[in-house]
């Protein structure tokens, strides 16, 4: 499912991608947020969490750094925009997102992979 929200206008997000953010919870380089380690990363959530200015925090995606992702642990200031879009491979949604990730849809009509042999 994919789901649009609005967000009120003083929602707080905590910006990972903002220096003056990060010097907040101890990070002096944002290199040091470029990594999947999710003990590490825990431990900045946690971090944000306990300063209880926000609901939640941002960053960029792996994919495209124009894209933001969000965790929030606090939605009360958000508003559901539409009806949900049930996703499949054939979503005008999906196409679009693995064309820009460059990956290749299989189980589709839009999938010219070969079919791969099961041993």
């Amino acid at each position: 499912m994919l789901q649009a929200f609005e967000a009120a206008n003083d929602l707080a997000i905590f910006d990972l991608d903002d220096i003056d953010a990060l010097r907040m919870i101890g990070i002096r380089k944002p290199t040091e947020v470029v990594t999947r380690d999710r003990k590490r990363t825990r431990g900045w959530a946690r971090k944000i969490y306990e300063l209880r200015k926000f609901a939640g925090a941002a960053w960029w995606c792996y994919y495209n750094p124009d894209w933001k992702s969000f965790g929030l642990w606090n939605i009360d200031g958000l508003e559901p925009v539409d009806k949900p879009e049930v996703l499949t491979v054939q979503s005008a949604s999906v196409r679009a997102a693995a064309a820009i990730i460059v990956r290749q849809l299989v189980g589709s009509e839009f999938s010219s992979a070969p079919p791969r042999s099961r041993r």
